[in-house]
């Protein structure tokens, strides 16, 4: 294959010239190991880009064909990183830099292309399908390339944009915007120009920098399923939540003030907001594995949280606004992770004034790493901005749990990394909400009541192996909410379950009430205490 790569692009005997011998050498990478099979892959898509003399309906059909042969190796290569395969910093690298450079070339290429059909559907209507299936595909390699941004918290490059936003408006003045169309062959469920720039637009609008890369997954499912139900205003009409400036190379934003760019463009979830209500309704009732209508790849809770998060942010009303941040400098040790965390605030000053009879489950498959040292660059509110000088963001994600104790102070703090972003020098920013300056480790034990039922013990029983559940009490922040809230595990959540804490006073039932906020491997929720019944 590589002897056809460096071979001009203008050969008349070049596979790529012809789809079908084109399927028979993409089919040859199906085993090949990902990172090699997408750089292979965006050789072709150079080769592809550079045939001046190839008819560009015949181009674009090939196109869609490397397309198809790389979503796998993409698909397997993301897996590893949403699980933080436990590869090594550069080799964690390694596979983000094939992912990008692959997606960046697709896009790229896909979007010339699709530009050309446009130009030629203007003056020949019978290439008006070709042109449509043709933008669509550019569009979705958009897609793809910011959910590779996403996923690293890195920021979408401005070309991403300016394609994504030409391709759309020549496809308006072509009159095809929406034409319905089967991207590949291979799929049945139809889509349009319009309804493929609304999935990556809406996508983009949902603060992903507070999400971790699974849900920022599950949040890419989410509008493929329902991009369909989005909305796209007519130029000239300002009655949605969101717009883009269809001239420019920046971001959508979010309509907070009416925008002076001419070319600007309203777009909203339109009826999807409903039918993501309605989802998440059955989700909740639902409970366990059946609330995972994303996939069985990834956790229900995160499933769960994800659709909680597009529900907030997808919503007519702007979310809480982040605390403003002031320059600070210092460091802060790190220690991160529900089980770690649980470990080392158990043994440590946090647990000090915690009364005695608290046992720890026992985690020997944790081991205690020592803490990290992070650098502090800034500080705003209740949250803390640190800098990681490694590359890539590794454990470092939105959601996770950490126990952290500014240098020089003899105190632990419970905090959850809010945001973070990746710096264009290879760094990771993260911001870190303080959940609690007085956490307490508790050991608690699933109890069998009335309200949970036999069927939820045998559950409960079954899924703890009658083991105590670390859970993390705060009590600072429960006077803040107003009602006594804790962490635990997510297999440990259900509202209604009852659990059973010892105290100095003796045993106390705790109740689980509502879930406040759920986050990487941790649920926040709030709990009813009393007096436990021994008959």
């Amino acid at each position: 294959m590589l002897d056809w790569i460096r071979k001009p692009g203008a050969d008349p005997e070049h596979p790529m010239r012809n789809p079908a011998s084109a399927s028979v050498l993409l089919a040859e990478l199906r085993e090949r190991d990902p990172v090699a099979a997408l750089d292979e892959l965006r050789g072709w898509l150079g080769t592809l880009g550079d045939m001046p003399d190839l008819d560009e309906r015949v181009r674009s059909e090939v196109l869609g064909l490397v397309q198809e042969a790389g979503a796998a190796h993409v698909a397997k290569l993301l897996r590893q990183h949403l699980a933080d395969a436990p590869d090594s910093p550069v080799v964690r690298e390694s596979k983000w830099k094939a992912m990008f450079a692959y997606a960046t070339r697709l896009a790229e290429v896909l979007g010339a292309s699709a530009e050309r059909l446009l130009a030629i559907a203007k003056t020949d209507a019978s290439a008006g399908g070709a042109a449509a299936a043709g933008a669509v595909r550019a569009l979705r390699a958009c897609r793809l390339l910011a959910k590779t941004c996403l996923t690293r918290y890195a920021d979408a490059p401005a070309s991403l944009w300016r394609s994504a936003y030409a391709v759309h408006a020549a496809a308006e003045a072509t009159d095809c915007a929406g034409t319905a169309v089967h991207p590949h062959r291979s799929q049945r469920i139809s889509t349009t120009v319009a309804e493929e720039l609304l999935r990556l637009l809406m996508l983009h609008v949902i603060a992903p920098e507070t999400l971790a890369p699974e849900q920022i997954e599950i949040a890419e499912r989410a509008v493929e399923q329902l991009g369909s139900e989005f909305t796209l205003r007519p130029p000239g009409a300002a009655d949605s939540a969101f717009w883009f400036d269809g001239a420019g190379d920046r971001a959508p934003q979010r309509a907070t003030a009416a925008p002076r760019a001419p070319a600007a463009r309203f777009f909203g979830p339109g009826v999807g907001l409903d039918a993501l209500a309605r989802l998440h309704r059955q989700m909740e009732s639902a409970g366990g594995a059946e609330a995972s209508p994303f996939g069985k790849d990834v956790p229900p809770h995160a499933q769960i949280a994800a659709v909680e998060h597009l529900l907030l942010h997808w919503g007519p009303a702007p979310p809480r606004a982040a605390p403003v941040h002031q320059p600070a400098k210092g460091e802060v040790l790190i220690v991160h992770g529900y089980a770690r965390v649980c470990r080392h605030l158990g043994g440590g000053d946090a647990a000090r004034g915690a009364p005695q009879g608290l046992a720890l489950a026992s985690d020997d498959d944790i081991a205690p790493d020592p803490p990290e040292t992070w650098t502090i660059r800034n500080a705003g509110g209740s949250e803390i901005g640190a800098e990681l000088a490694q590359p890539g963001v590794g454990w470092a994600r939105s959601g996770t749990l950490v126990a952290l104790s500014i240098v020089g102070r003899n105190e632990w703090w419970l905090g959850a990394i809010r945001r973070t972003h990746a710096g264009p020098a290879g760094g990771t920013h993260v911001d870190i909400a303080l959940l609690s300056r007085s956490p307490i480790v508790a050991s608690l034990r699933p109890q069998a009541d009335a309200a949970s039922g036999a069927a939820d013990w045998n559950a409960a029983a079954g899924t703890f192996a009658f083991v105590n559940v670390d859970a993390i009490l705060l009590p600072d922040a429960s006077q803040a909410t107003g009602t006594p809230n804790l962490l635990l595990p997510p297999e440990g959540w259900k509202p209604g379950r009852t659990y059973e804490r010892l105290t100095k006073e003796g045993p106390r039932s705790v109740r689980l009430v509502k879930a406040l906020q759920r986050g990487g491997d941790f649920v926040r929720a709030a709990y009813e205490e009393s007096a436990a019944a021994h008959g």
